[in-house]
């Protein structure tokens, strides 16, 4: 049994003696939505999953073929997983292909994913016996034992479970403990006192080694995603700066090549030349194959005076794995469309090709109302420094009908609600494809992050001319929206009862529209590879400039390559903003059930809860890089931002001094000013967005963005200075512990476990009972290979990837 497992049992609270059940490689998944509070780490949330077993289908298990291929993914693209390639992740060993999801203590404890002080975790109160039994425990004071404990078992699974997609900015901001036992020491003394360093000495010693003093590092470049000098990343070996990007964006987009499953490394040649390899993920390598689409793309090209080579193989033993399992859910299969879905996925991550995963995504949109829903592929581009390349991830789900009925009634209204919105028609895709929308309850959602809605596909090309689907996760919601209100943060004491009353509905109209209407519209204006184009040259007028479109986005480019660093962020300020702009409309909240003195609080609660989010933001931002760190909350700090522009008292942003003496800052938002104040600063913005996105308009698009994204000290507001009262009043943030089933004969077992961090990590040890060290052996392999690229910033590779 490999030491890290054994590590798993351990703090779980177990003995670590060998056991099927102690073995797990998984993660969590990408997101759109992320929860507006960001969470609480001190409230751990167990969602409930009874009503999952409920109904006349076959509940897809853990062990079972499809939730299976979601989960064995799992930690196999390094800057695609859990919290990759961060302050914890030291550059000698960025190469390791998952260790960010390793299990528990095999990979040594990460930071949480915003920093919190140490002790913070205290509120874990269980202590398990078996922690009394490690020598180093007994040498602390008695007192220190079980804060020691608690600390070590919630910060164990903080990168893998919460819900925001955060670049994480973890120890350096966790100031040292004061007690004589520095904490590095600590966390030392636990891995090598364990009963797994006992029986795997030479494993477990080599993987602190590995990790131990740069896990604790505060070089600022340890602390942030970023290319080259300026952060981390696997997605490019540590040599690539946003240059080498740029270059390999142009050279993929003339090339038709997606970034999506791809990685980038760069060595230099005895002649001093460039040479980029562009390495697909996928199940084959040189093997050719008859009648593959990839196999013409496998070759040495000369670009814009450098070399470049497009191979495949990367995470190939892992994507063999998924590929297994996708097999042998095609005998579950409900439909034909289901069917030729997973036929499209094997093909995709056989070869390599993104055309075959969008086949498949055609298949999927056109599956409507399934009972039991699923997606999985390179579908985020959040964690790419460039914003090009997808995260992993895949989710099983159950539909709730009641909910979903809602959601019917919203996309029956679609195409009259998209006339509302403040572009001209031309500006609107030709016809509205009518998606599928339901709330989904999740079974497992694998990789970096539970989500609180989906749109998807994320294809440009598809979502113009095949549609796409909409998805709300019902029992993610649920946890975000619990809130106590003694820990409300900068609302006015006459608002906290509202909010609490009405944050969950609003929110789900806020999600609604954000999928539906925010991320489902708009026409991008495209110019094929014959030359024609979707839009009339001459009759289609910008309504910012009065004058015929200059713009547009040409045959290859699409909005991720050409926005690349600001596209996500930019996209879910667009979205968010539309949830904002159409929730003031009578007819929505109608569809919700909401009439009348309600109607008028859940639109309130709902821009109060935007106004708060733009201030809880200043959190995700970090000054030394001048970089935000989280989509979801840059958009959201920019419409605070377009709303404070708007002035005649709107919005306020106050600071105060708290009831403890400490600073503090109130938000004040005038409901009586937000139709005829806020909406037409929202439209005005809304408006300028979808144009220059429509028209490709990048230099436009990010000098609107980036300047409502600056934080400064400029007064009033002085938003660096706030940051520091936002730090001092933050929130914890959720963990989110997720269930396992296991097949036994012909009945489906749920397995749950106890809200607390104990209960976590035994849902991870046991979620791959069958193989988990196998994947252990294959990731270690894997991070061998590769290990080299990111020795060390200034150094060079040579030779052969």
């Amino acid at each position: 049994m490999p030491a890290k497992l054994a590590s798993a049992r351990l703090l779980a609270g177990g003995d670590a003696r060998p056991g099927p059940e102690a073995r797990q490689l998984a993660g969590g998944g990408g997101v759109r939505g992320a929860p507006m509070n960001g969470g609480s780490r001190k409230q751990e949330v167990s969602l409930r999953s009874e009503q999952l077993l409920q109904g006349p289908w076959r509940t897809p298990s853990t062990s079972s073929p499809m939730t299976s291929a979601c989960l064995a993914w799992t930690a196999a693209r390094p800057s695609a997983c859990c919290y990759p390639q961060s302050a914890s992740m030291p550059t000698t060993c960025h190469g390791l292909p998952g260790m960010e999801a390793w299990p528990c203590c095999c990979r040594p404890p990460l930071r949480p994913p915003t920093s919190m002080p140490c002790s913070a975790a205290s509120s874990v109160r269980r202590t398990p016996t078996s922690c009394a039994s490690m020598p180093w425990l007994r040498a602390l004071p008695r007192r220190n034992i079980r804060r020691s404990w608690s600390t070590l078992q919630v910060s164990t699974p903080t990168w893998a479970t919460t819900s925001p997609l955060v670049t994480p900015s973890l120890f350096p901001t966790c100031p040292r403990p004061r007690a004589s036992v520095p904490l590095q020491e600590k966390l030392e003394r636990v891995i090598l006192g364990s009963k797994a360093a006992e029986q795997h000495p030479e494993e477990v010693r080599g993987l602190w080694q590995t990790c131990g003093e740069l896990m604790f590092s505060l070089e600022s470049r340890l602390r942030h995603l970023g290319l080259g000098k300026e952060g981390i990343t696997t997605y490019f070996s540590g040599n690539c700066t946003m240059e080498d990007a740029k270059l390999a964006q142009d050279f993929l987009d003339s090339q038709n090549l997606s970034a999506y499953n791809t990685r980038l490394f760069k060595e230099v040649g005895q002649d001093g030349k460039p040479c980029y390899e562009v390495r697909l993920a996928s199940v084959l390598s040189t093997e050719p194959i008859l009648d593959s689409e990839m196999n013409s793309k496998l070759k040495s090209y000369e670009f814009q005076g450098s070399n470049f080579r497009v191979t495949r193989g990367d995470y190939a033993p892992i994507l063999q794995k998924v590929v297994e399992h996708l097999e042998k859910a095609k005998a579950y299969a409900a439909t034909s469309h289901q069917e030729q879905m997973l036929a499209q996925y094997i093909e995709s991550f056989t070869h390599g090709s993104i055309e075959a995963h969008k086949k498949g995504s055609r298949f999927w949109i056109q599956d409507k109302g399934p009972i039991v829903e699923s997606y999985i592929g390179f579908i985020e581009s959040y964690r790419d420094p460039f914003g090009s390349r997808g995260e992993f991830e895949g989710f099983v789900a159950m539909v709730n009908k009641a909910m979903s009925a809602k959601f019917e009634w919203l996309v029956a209204s679609a195409e009259q609600l998209l006339k509302e919105l403040p572009w001209p028609p031309a500006f609107e895709k030709d016809k509205f494809l009518t998606p599928d929308f339901t709330s989904l309850d999740v079974l497992t959602f694998a990789g970096s992050g539970i989500p609180a809605g989906i749109n998807i596909p994320n294809y440009d090309d598809l979502r113009q001319t095949e549609g796409f689907k909409n998805v709300s996760l019902g029992n993610v919601l649920a946890v975000a929206y619990a809130t106590q209100r003694e820990k409300l943060t900068f609302l006015e004491e006459e608002d906290k009862d509202l909010y609490i009353r009405w944050k969950g509905p609003s929110f789900d109209v806020q999600v609604g529209l954000h999928e539906l209407l925010g991320h489902g519209s708009g026409k991008l204006f495209v110019q094929d590879e014959k030359g024609a184009f979707n839009f009339d040259q001459e009759t289609v007028i910008n309504p910012e400039t009065g004058e015929q479109i200059q713009s547009w986005y040409r045959s290859g480019e699409t909005w991720d390559s050409k926005f690349s660093t600001i596209a996500s962020s930019y996209e879910e300020c667009r979205a968010e903003s539309v949830g904002l702009y159409l929730c003031l409309n009578p007819q929505v909240l109608g569809i919700f059930g909401f009439e009348g003195a309600d109607a008028e609080d859940v639109v309130y609660v709902n821009w109060l809860n935007m106004v708060r989010a733009g201030l809880l933001a200043l959190e995700f931002y970090t000054p030394e890089a001048s970089s935000w760190r989280q989509a979801h909350m840059q958009a959201r700090f920019v419409i605070l931002r377009v709303l404070l522009e708007a002035g005649e008292g709107l919005v306020t942003v106050t600071p105060t001094t708290g009831s403890d003496g400490r600073p503090d800052a109130q938000v004040h938002l005038d409901r009586n000013k937000i139709r005829t104040v806020g909406k037409p600063a929202l439209e005005r913005f809304l408006r300028r967005l979808q144009v220059l996105k429509s028209t490709g308009d990048v230099a436009g698009g990010r000098a609107l963005y980036e300047g409502y994204a600056a934080v400064t000290d400029a007064p009033p507001e002085c938003f660096l200075s706030l940051r520091d009262t936002v730090l001092l009043r933050k929130e914890a943030r959720k963990l989110i512990v997720q269930p396992n089933t296991r097949l036994k004969g012909s009945e489906v077992q749920l397995l749950e476990y106890e809200a607390s961090a104990a209960g976590l990590i035994r849902s991870f040890s046991e979620r791959f009972p069958e193989d988990g060290p196998e994947l252990e052996e294959i990731l270690t392999q894997l991070a061998t290979a590769d290990a080299r690229f990111w020795k060390c910033p200034s150094e060079t590779p040579s030779g052969q990837a």
